[in-house]
This record gives structure tokens, sequence and C-alpha cells, in this order.
């Protein structure tokens, strides 16, 4: 390590604090703080950074956030797992996305159960309630009485649901034991009361429009059967279990554009499915004339409750829809993450290979009969300067991603020839035979902190200043 040698005398079995970035896969040397000195590794030009783990509860870690802050020198940033890493903070948005459908399409699912159970729910109890306001019962007492009801119905089924999320989730960490070695913390209430509240406002969105209708079924159906429901709330009532769920997709969404994009889908799948209801009973009462027996009968009393069947159809498709949608989206995931990286890419990288230590590994590669792999140059510099004009991080404070560019060294590299999986997208590459100082410039880097071609930029390596121009 450096001037010294070292033993090893333990191995750390988890790295709480390691980093899976594109150089750290590898293990880590920790050493005493004491045997740094004598290694001799930090002098002049050294890379060194320092680190101040934080850990604790969400809230008192999140305040400890807000006041380190407003202290951060020029040198100094803050990460947390969601900002560390641009392409962990893009899986985890994949992933919370994905999540949020699925939980979205359970939605739906609970939904068109909940509008076909309750409205199965009123038919049976219209002789009930009859009976009550022919004993009088006044409306008011029939609502509280099925409004209790369903409260109860709807935090006893939530609370069990809650339940059996708490106990998925533990199956699943004993499950991942062996592949990851992290324990979960133990959840806390807000899950609970996010599923309660769910499960509640799913419920009486749609419960409420039946109820307000059972309240007003007339003492005499107790005598003359043919006396219904009264569909005096249905339209209102159901319109307001359909805004509800429209603020439950945006709520699980999490994006407001994603989350209306869903409710405009949803109320145009409502609107498909029931014209296509509608017409599929229009083409069976045109078969009824021509059917015999019990079809006859069947498709006369499709025909009788088209409004029943029109909503049967529209809840079902709706969770079939759901599914499907679900299914695609895992799988376009899946096929997203599995193609984001070419197939030959490598899964093992050598840097910092110093110029005496290349014989020993085309060596090395030669034993093994390993294909020697390309090897190529590269030294770290400081973008200091864009067509003569100093540039800092302050320059860039509106926009943090183009501060971090500013702020840290580049890796920078060259070649006379262009490499096969690099792909000019303006510009051009240079000859052999240029004497000018031209390089070219990753396109989103260039986006990022505002370079186009032509534009000249200043590096500092290693106290030397280079100005090459961007032609690529």
């Amino acid at each position: 390590m450096g001037d010294i040698q070292l033993t090893v005398t333990e191995l750390v079995v988890r790295e709480l604090d390691h980093s899976v970035g594109f150089i750290n896969m590898g293990a880590r040397a920790m050493i005493n703080a004491a045997d740094l000195p004598d290694t001799g590794l930090i002098q002049e030009g050294s890379r060194v950074s320092y680190q101040l783990l934080v850990a604790g509860e969400i809230k008192a870690v999140q305040q400890f956030r807000d006041w380190a802050k407003s202290q951060l020198t020029k040198a100094q940033r803050i990460e947390g797992i969601r900002d560390a890493r641009p392409e962990i903070k893009a899986a985890l948005g994949r992933s919370e996305k994905f999540l949020s459908l699925a939980a979205l399409a359970s939605v739906v699912l609970a939904a068109a159960a909940i509008a076909l159970a309750v409205r199965r729910f009123t038919q049976r109890h219209l002789d009930g309630c009859a009976v009550m306001r022919s004993l009088g019962a006044s409306q008011k007492q029939l609502f509280y009485l099925y409004l209790y009801y369903f409260i109860a119905l709807g935090v006893i089924a939530s609370s069990i649901g809650c339940l059996i999320g708490f106990a998925a989730q533990e199956i699943l960490t004993h499950w991942l034991t062996g592949i990851v070695q992290t324990e979960l913390p133990w959840p806390n209430w807000l899950p609970a009361l996010q599923g309660l509240l769910v499960g509640l406002v799913l419920l009486l969105g749609f419960a409420l429009p039946p109820v307000l209708n059972l309240r007003s079924v007339p003492a005499l159906r107790v005598l003359r059967r043919d006396i219904g429901l009264s569909n005096a709330h249905s339209i209102a009532g159901y319109l307001l279990g359909l805004a509800a769920l429209s603020l439950l997709f945006i709520w699980k969404a999490q994006d407001l554009k994603l989350g209306l994009y869903i409710v405009i889908g949803f109320v145009s799948a409502i609107a498909i499915f029931g014209c296509l209801g509608w017409l599929l009973i229009r083409i069976l009462s045109s078969l009824r004339h021509q059917a015999g027996g019990a079809w006859r009968y069947g498709l006369a009393s499709i025909r009788r409750r088209a409004v029943s069947s029109i909503l049967q159809a529209v809840a079902l498709g709706l969770g079939l829809m759901a599914l499907l949608v679900l299914t695609l989206i895992q799988d376009d995931l899946i096929d997203d993450w599995q193609t984001s990286l070419p197939p030959d890419a490598p899964n093992h990288f050598l840097v910092n290979i110093q110029a005496d230590q290349l014989p020993q590994l085309e060596e090395f590669f030669q034993q093994y009969g390993i294909e020697h792999p390309p090897v190529f140059p590269m030294v770290r510099g400081r973008l200091i300067k864009i067509n003569g004009k100093d540039v800092s991080p302050e320059n860039y404070a509106d926009d943090p991603h183009a501060e971090r560019h500013i702020r840290r060294e580049f890796n920078l590299s060259w070649a006379s020839k262009q490499a096969l999986d690099n792909q000019i997208v303006q510009g051009k590459w240079w000859n052999a035979d240029t004497s000018e100082a031209v390089m070219s410039i990753e396109a989103g880097i260039a986006k990022t902190i505002g370079v186009k071609l032509g534009d000249e930029l200043t590096y500092d390596i290693a106290g030397s200043q280079f100005q090459p121009e961007s032609p690529a």
C-alpha cells in the first residue's frame, strides 16, 4: 500500500457505504488512519476525498440535510441514495413508476369489483328497506344505518389488506435474504394509514350512490314488488366515485402529468367499453327472435337489464385492461433494462495501469488464453474556460447537474482512429495528419454545459492548460 506493506487481518462482510459506481465494484482496502502518512499516498497532486456518513431516523436525517445545505462550501456537496448516482436515481425512478402503476392497476380492479358488488347488494336489500320504511324508519335513519355498515366493512377489509401487505413484505424480505444482505426497517404507520384511506375512499365513493338510493325505497314495495330502486342519485353518485378514483390515480402516480394521462385513459376506456356493451346488447336483442328455448329468455333478460349488463361489461373490461396494461409495462420495463447495455459490454475494468505494468498484463492474458482487450490512455483535467471565458460552478447554479460537471475533473483520452462503439452525432472525425488541437465531447455533457461545435475549451491538466476546439 504505497511505500509500506500491510497484512490483512480482518475481512469485512458488508460495507454499508459501499458505492456501486463504475470503478467501485471491487473490494476496498481499509487501513488504520495512523498508517496513512507512512504510505506516502497523500502528496501534491493526489486526489483525496473525505466523507461524513449520517444515519438515523428519516426525519432527523432530513433535518440535518436541510441544515447542512446552507453550510456547504464550494468543494463540498451532500448526497443521498437518490442523488448520488444518476443511474441509481433513474433506476429508482423507473421502479417507483412501475410500482405506482401496479398499485393503480389494483385500484382499478378494486373499483370495478366494488361497483358490481354494491349494485348486487342494493338489489338484495330493497325488500328489507321497504319493510323498515313501512315500520316507521326515516330516510335519515336508513342512510346512517348503511353508512355505518359500509364504514365498518371498509375499516375491517382495509385492515386485513394492510396485514396481508405486511406479511407479504416479511416473506419477500426472508426470500431475498440470500441475495441481498440488507435488513429492511419495520414499516411505520403511514403506509397503513394510506391503505385504510384508499380502501375507504374507494368503498364510499362507489357505495354512496346506492346508499342514497336505498333510503328512498318506497314503503309501498311491501305490497307491490314491481316498484324498484330509485336512480335519482346514481349519476351524481358515480361521478363522485369517479372523481375520488381520479384523485387516487394522481396521488398514487406521484406525478400530476402521469396521473392526468391515466385519468383520461380511464374515462376514455369507460366510454369505449360502455359503447361496446350497448352495441353488443343491441346485436343480441336483434338475434332474440331467431333463438329458441332458453336462449330466447336469456337474451330477453339481458335486454331488460341493459344498464346492469353494460355496467358489468365496463367493469370486466376495466379489470382486464388493468391486468394487460400492467403486464405490458412490466415486459417493456424489463426489456428496456436488458437492452440498455449492448450484449458485448465488458463487466470488468482495469484503470490506472502504469506503462511498466502493460507487459505483465499482456502476459497474464496470454497465459489464460484471453483475447487482449484494447487499452486506452487517460488523464484527468478540469474545464476552466469556454471560448476564453472563465467558467466556475457558480455560473451553473441553476442546474445542479451542469454544476457538478464543472466542479469535477473530466476523464480525457486520445486516439488517432475513431473507436467502433463511438458514434458521431454532429461534426466530423479529424484526419490522422491534423495538426490542430481538436477534440470530441459526449453529446449529453455538451448539451448540459452549453458547448457547441467550434467552441474552444480550456482544460487544466496537472497545472498545464490545454486548449482544443470541438469539431465533433
